[in-house]
């Protein structure tokens, strides 16, 4: 018999023993018994007794850790505080001006530059100078071996030789027509070949002194000397190398008139202006060094998109070379700036600008470090502070990274 056979069956046999308000009273009952059943079934156990213990002993640490997330103040005393050396200065507002560091090098400055050759050709005999030497005006370089000065030095000794057989010649005549032994003509003639000897004699020491050669001096020899005083930076030439006229031999600049090149961004070129004031310093804890802004190109580079930017850096000590880097810092246009405080108070701590800010209650002193949002304009020493801090509040400068490390010390100590 299938089940659709047993259900007509079985409801054949209740509706002859049972009448219709019978039947729907029972199917209640069973409709209201299966319903509890089910929510019976669904209902959540209580969790076992190791579990609920896990749970109450892990909901006080998650708040440990919620009131050790907020860094508490640090109460101390007069005499703590002057023990620490901490130094307390008070918000305000102040004047700053935007200011932009870029990556420059010093370079030679050209118009102080003097470059040595020789002007004939020549073997090197001598060197007297090293690269990175200071030398003076005149000082000797090198000393070279001139076959072509042999030549003009014989000529000179030539023409010496001749104006002393002519000066000879014209002192005798000019006796003899004194005593009108011999005709005026002699003697006209006589001295003007005098004349014509020491225009030879003057020609030929002008043209050893054009070459920068001595007309007394070792035959052949040529003495190279400093056209200018200044730094030796560059010396090309060797014992026993030939050199010609065209050679470029030593390299003397000025070493305390240095330029200063460094790259503009575009967008910067319109603050840009001549003989605008610059600082420039090196990686050394000297204080920064003036400078003058000179020119800079009119057009960016190809590859950088940058200007170049020349200035000129005087300093009085030859401490700096050529091919140095250093920094170059433009300032803008200066402004009022609501809050300011002194660059020495920043810290930070678990990744936050703090200040510590000194509070009073009940006339006991405590800093608490105070998370602030830091603005763009700084000039060094002072630094514009945009949220976290009011103007008047007392905050400390010096002194600010040892309440730090107690700070972190702390932390170190709580977890």
């Amino acid at each position: 018999m299938t089940i659709s056979q047993q259900l007509k069956s079985l409801m054949t046999t209740l509706n002859s023993k049972f009448s219709p308000k019978q039947l729907l009273v029972l199917a209640i009952v069973i409709g209201v018994t299966v319903l509890l059943a089910l929510w019976l079934l669904r209902k959540p156990t209580l969790p076992a007794p190791e579990t609920a213990e896990v749970a109450t002993t892990t909901k006080p640490e998650a708040t440990a850790k919620a009131v050790h997330d907020e860094i508490e103040a640090i109460p101390l005393s007069d005499e703590q505080i002057a023990s620490i050396g901490l130094q307390i200065a008070t918000v305000d507002s102040a004047k700053l001006s935007t200011q932009l560091d870029l990556p420059g090098e010093l370079k030679l400055d050209t118009d102080q530059e003097s470059h040595i050759s020789s002007p004939l050709a020549g073997r090197v005999e001598s060197v007297h100078v090293a690269t990175g030497q200071y030398v003076k005006k005149g000082q000797p370089l090198a000393t070279l071996l001139v076959p072509q000065l042999v030549e003009l030095q014989g000529s000179f000794k030539a023409a010496n030789s001749r104006l002393a057989l002519a000066k000879s010649n014209y002192d005798r005549e000019l006796t003899l027509w004194k005593q009108g032994i011999s005709a005026k003509q002699d003697y006209l003639q006589a001295e003007n070949s005098w004349q014509q000897a020491n225009i030879e004699v003057a020609a030929a020491r002008e043209g050893l002194q054009a070459y920068g050669a001595s007309a007394t001096g070792q035959t052949g020899r040529l003495t190279l000397t400093a056209s200018t005083s200044g730094t030796l930076v560059a010396k090309d030439l060797t014992v026993g190398e030939t050199v010609q006229s065209s050679n470029q031999l030593f390299t003397i600049a000025k070493l305390d008139a240095l330029w200063v090149e460094f790259a503009v961004p575009p967008t910067l070129a319109g603050q840009l202006s001549p003989n605008m004031a610059l600082e420039v310093m090196t990686n050394t804890d000297q204080p920064p060094m003036s400078a003058r802004l000179l020119t800079y190109t009119p057009s960016a580079d190809s590859k950088t998109r940058n200007l170049i930017a020349r200035a000129r850096l005087v300093v009085s000590e030859r401490n700096l070379r050529p091919s140095q880097l250093v920094t170059v810092r433009m300032k803008g246009e200066a402004q009022v700036t609501p809050i300011v405080i002194d660059s020495r108070a920043i810290q930070t701590i678990k990744d936050k600008t703090v200040v510590f800010v000194e509070s009073k209650t009940n006339g006991k002193i405590s800093f608490k470090a105070q998370p602030v949002t830091v603005g763009s304009l700084s000039d060094g020493n002072l630094i514009a502070v945009t949220q976290g801090l009011n103007k008047g509040e007392r905050y400390v400068t010096a002194g600010s990274f040892t309440l730090k490390s107690e700070v972190v010390k702390s932390e170190a100590e709580h977890e």
